[in-house]
C-alpha cells in the first residue's frame, strides 16, 4: 500500500525515472520529489531495482484491460519481466541510483489526526471545486471537536467546511496541498484515517495497517 511523505528537491532528477523495487524490504517505491509513495509487494530474494516508469504505466494499462488483480515480475540482472494475464512484458532496468527514502519518512508523529476518510475527500472535493485548482493549498484548523478545511483562490472563489475530527491540538493550524492530502487519503483501506503531523517543516505521516 502507498507511503505517501515528502522527498527533496535534490532528489528529483534521479528519482523521476522509475519504480524501484526494493526486495530485502519487500517494497516498491516512487517519487516525484513533492510526494513519494511506497507499498508492501510479496515477494522473496534481495537486491535493488529501478524500472522504468513507462514500462510500469504499460504493466498497469494492460492490468486493468485484462482485469487483473495481480502481476508478477522475476528480476534479472539488466532487464524485469512483467507478467499480467497472458501477456508478458520485458522492461530494461535503470542504472541510476534512487535516493534514501527512509530518510525523509518520519520515525514517529508528535501529533494524531483522526478523522472520516469518507468525509475529509467529500470535503476536499467541495473546496477544491470552490477554489478551482487541486495543486493549491487548503488550511486545517483544528478547534472544538471539527475541523476546519478552509481554500481561497481570488480568482474563482473560497469555502470553508467541517468535519468531525478528534487528536491533534486544539486551535492548531496547517496549510496542505490539495492534491497531495486528497491522493494520501484516498488509498487507505479503512474509513478512520489517523494522520501524523510533527511541526510545519515534516510530511504528514498516514498509517493505517500495512499502509503508509
Amino acid at each position: 500500500e502507498p507511503v505517501l511523505v515528502a522527498a527533496s528537491n535534490d532528489d528529483h532528477d534521479r528519482s523521476k525515472a522509475g519504480i524501484f523495487f526494493q526486495l530485502c524490504r519487500n517494497v516498491a517505491v516512487a517519487t516525484n520529489s513533492h510526494v513519494l509513495h511506497a507499498f508492501g509487494i510479496e515477494g522473496n530474494g534481495d537486491g535493488d531495482f529501478l524500472v522504468p516508469r513507462k514500462a510500469i504505466d504499460l504493466v498497469e494499462i494492460i492490468r486493468k484491460a485484462t482485469k487483473t488483480r495481480e502481476v508478477t515480475v522475476a528480476f534479472h540482472q539488466d532487464h524485469a519481466i512483467f507478467r499480467i494475464a497472458q501477456f508478458e512484458l520485458s522492461a530494461r532496468l535503470e542504472k541510476t541510483q534512487f535516493p534514501a527514502w527512509e530518510e525523509v519518512v518520519p520515525k514517529f508523529s508528535k501529533y494524531e489526526l483522526l478523522v472520516s476518510k469518507t468525509d475529509l475527500l467529500r470535503a476536499l472535493d467541495r473546496v477544491a471545486a470552490a477554489i478551482g485548482d487541486r495543486a493549491r493549498g487548503v488550511v486545517l484548523h483544528r478547534t472544538a471537536d471539527v475541523l476546519e478545511i478552509y481554500g481561497e483562490n481570488p480568482k474563482a472563489g473560497q469555502l470553508k467546511i467541517e468535519i468531525a475530527a478528534t487528536g491533534w491540538t486544539e486551535n492548531a493550524i496547517i496549510e496542505l496541498n490539495v492534491g497531495y492530502l486528497y491522493n494520501a487519503a484516498r488509498y487507505a483501506p479503512s474509513n478512520e484515517l489517523c494522520i501524523g503531523l510533527n511541526d510545519k517543516t515534516s510530511p504528514i505521516k498516514i498509517e493505517d495497517g500495512d499502509y503508509l
